[in-house]
């Protein structure tokens, strides 16, 4: 019995002494996969900020292309760590809409019509709005010469009308039809002639060399071709203002507005008008800054929509 009884503490003695070493030994392995861990890359996520050509036919492609890149790096240097931002470019909402899928994407600009369109199948959550210096939004003016015998939006029957190159749901055509209802049985041919010009400038511009007898463009652009040629304003002047409308709406997708990185992001942007690179993109856009977005900031457009469809109707 004795020799079983000394025998069975060495085992015992034996076994302690092994367990130990093993304990021992995944602790030292342990300790070398999590310092290498902490050593190894973080994986960053990659999200892209989605902008559609469309919207800025007044600009060079290229110009804006290189814009916009010039505009996600510098703002990346502002982003806390963890993910990244890549432009990508779409067409225009039909390209969005068949490959949006394709891109991670975190952000996603919209004229206010295609948002309210496309919000609900786009998941998207309105985050901010492009803003003038006192106001998020435009007007759109008709503009004829001084010395033209148009007293009243009427005597534009039978001219020669200027206006940009848009889908037919734009917001200042949506605008024009809706005004020429209510002031005039409205006809297709109403018109003369319609020219179409790829630029607002160019526009107030052949009205002013009596190219033209009135044209369509933004309060923005008249305004600022007054500031390069003030014998425009001499020249010129403005038959109709229309009510103020949003430009632009800038949404979270769902998968990024439940990140944990939607709130950097969000003041981040806010934050644009500060950079260099964020002042150029907004040079090429006719914006001076961007601000929160409002439900209240959607009520033009709303009854837009609503007065343009009875038009249709």
């Amino acid at each position: 019995m004795k020799i079983i009884t000394t025998v069975s503490k060495k085992y015992l003695l034996l076994k302690s002494i092994l367990l130990a070493r093993s304990i021992l030994l995944v602790l030292i392995i342990s300790s070398v996969l999590i310092a290498q861990n902490k050593n190894a890359p973080v994986k960053v996520q990659v999200y892209g900020v989605a902008f559609l050509r469309s919207m800025y036919n007044d600009v060079n492609y290229n110009d804006a292309k290189a814009a916009l890149k010039v505009y996600i790096d510098e703002l990346q240097k502002k982003l806390l760590n963890g993910y990244k931002m890549k432009p990508v470019m779409y067409d225009n909402v039909e390209d969005l809409l068949k490959n949006y899928s394709k891109e991670n994407l975190a952000d996603i600009t919209l004229t206010p019509l295609d948002f309210l369109k496309y919000k609900s199948r786009l998941s998207l959550y309105p985050v901010l709005v492009a803003s003038g210096y006192n106001s998020p939004f435009e007007n759109y003016l008709i503009l004829i010469r001084k010395d033209s015998d148009i007293k009243n939006i009427k005597d534009l029957a039978d001219k020669k009308f200027g206006m940009i190159q848009t889908g037919e749901n734009s917001v200042p055509l949506m605008w024009l039809n809706v005004e020429l209802n209510n002031k005039h049985s409205y006809k297709k041919n109403f018109f003369k002639r319609v020219i179409l010009g790829k630029s607002e400038s160019k526009l107030i511009l052949s009205l002013f060399f009596n190219q033209i007898d009135a044209c369509l463009v933004s309060k923005t652009s008249f305004e600022t071709m007054i500031e390069l040629n003030p014998q425009i304003k001499n020249q010129t002047r403005i038959l109709c203002t229309s009510p103020g409308y949003l430009t632009e709406v800038s949404s979270f997708t769902k998968k990024f507005n439940e990140s944990k990185f939607s709130t950097d992001l969000f003041n981040t942007l806010l934050k644009l008008d500060d950079y260099s690179a964020g002042k150029q993109l907004f040079a090429l856009s006719k914006t001076a800054k961007i601000i929160p977005y409002k439900e209240e900031y959607m009520y033009n457009i709303k009854k837009l929509i609503h007065d343009y469809s009875k038009i249709k109707n």
